[in-house]
């Protein structure tokens, strides 16, 4: 599977930074149980706004603290559905799932809820983000995004997604709104041309990595009483269960679950 590839520039001179994370291709690999499972189906619509999503957490990064973690949870309840995805800027790694939800009577608008986790700078942060539905459905996942630069960082941000890249255009206090306006007209336009011209800061490599065990996972057997267990039991003497995050497959046998 193709992994995430995020690159970071910097123009010091006009005071403004890049970020760049190439489009992840999630019809492959580890997604590849909800196209066959009989419980949840992606559409194939749904992919690219779960690949969209991807790259803007991995173009996150040059923004977070060196050992951060973000959650973020995208609600779209026009399409019925909930992607989750985080990030472990230290041991560079992401998770990313969706699934299909039925919002409540008050969950009419787009939300993206994140947590920002930090032991280095103490912090631990829950935010929530809103944008008005509008005729543009395919501008949803980008307007939240820019929603959510302008609530943390209280900064106008540029986003653009050209060519399976996720570009990130944030300003110093020290940028322009003038040096700002140029460069995101000609980002626009030919961002190739942009990025040949910066500093490039670092380049960061991210794995699939969710860190789930047969040992975690059969934790959620010891929390079951005996006579649900006996249920689950009725007519095999294996239970099979997945991960609620990537989806792997566990299987355990009776004797190991009972109390």
């Amino acid at each position: 599977m193709r992994n995430p590839k995020v690159r970071s520039y910097v123009c010091r001179k006009e005071g403004y930074i890049v970020s760049t994370s190439s489009v992840i291709d999630l019809m492959s690999e580890y997604l590849d149980h909800y196209v066959n499972s009989d419980v949840e189906t992606v559409e194939q619509k749904d992919f690219d706004d779960v690949k969209k999503i991807l790259a803007f957490i991995c173009g996150m990064a040059p923004f977070m603290p060196c050992d951060g973690i973000y959650g973020w949870t995208f609600s779209l309840p026009e399409e019925g559905r909930k992607i989750f995805a985080s990030l472990n800027l230290k041991d560079r790694t992401y998770v990313c799932r969706t699934h299909k939800w039925k919002p409540d009577k008050h969950e009419k608008t787009p939300r993206v809820a994140s947590q920002m986790i930090s032991k280095k700078q103490k912090l631990n942060r829950v935010s929530l983000v809103d944008v008005e539905i509008n005729e543009n459905k395919s501008r949803t996942i980008e307007q939240l995004m820019e929603r959510y630069f302008e609530a943390e960082a209280k900064v106008n941000v540029f986003t653009l997604f050209r060519n399976d890249e996720l570009i990130i255009l944030k300003p110093f206090p020290s940028c322009t709104k003038e040096v700002f306006q140029d460069v995101s007209k000609r980002l626009d336009e030919d961002p190739q041309k942009v990025k040949e011209r910066l500093e490039t800061l670092e380049d960061y490599h991210f794995d699939f990595f969710c860190g789930c065990c047969n040992e975690k996972i059969s934790g959620i057997f010891s929390e079951l009483k005996k006579e649900d267990i006996d249920f689950l039991f009725k007519n095999d003497e294996k239970a099979t269960t997945e991960c609620p995050r990537c989806g792997k497959k566990y299987e355990f046998k009776r004797e190991l679950c009972s109390k």
